[in-house]
């Protein structure tokens, strides 16, 4: 998997519940199982804002084996 473009900064949405989400698009180059590291996150200027996440699998199928 391939990330569509870097990543440099981003400004995440916050629900009223004050869960932050920040998305990114993927691309499927080729099938298989794949998986993103837990993500790891601080503010720059406020290193006590600090975010955590879980690890992502997902498996990509060709489209012939559908």
């Amino acid at each position: 998997m391939r990330i569509k473009k870097s990543l440099k900064f981003a400004i995440p949405s916050v629900s009223p519940q004050g869960i932050w989400e920040i998305r990114y698009d993927l691309r499927a180059e080729v099938p298989g199982h794949f998986h993103a590291l837990p993500l790891l996150g601080e503010a720059m200027y406020v290193p006590e804002i600090r975010a955590n996440g879980a690890e992502i699998r997902l498996e990509v199928i060709d489209r012939e084996d559908q």
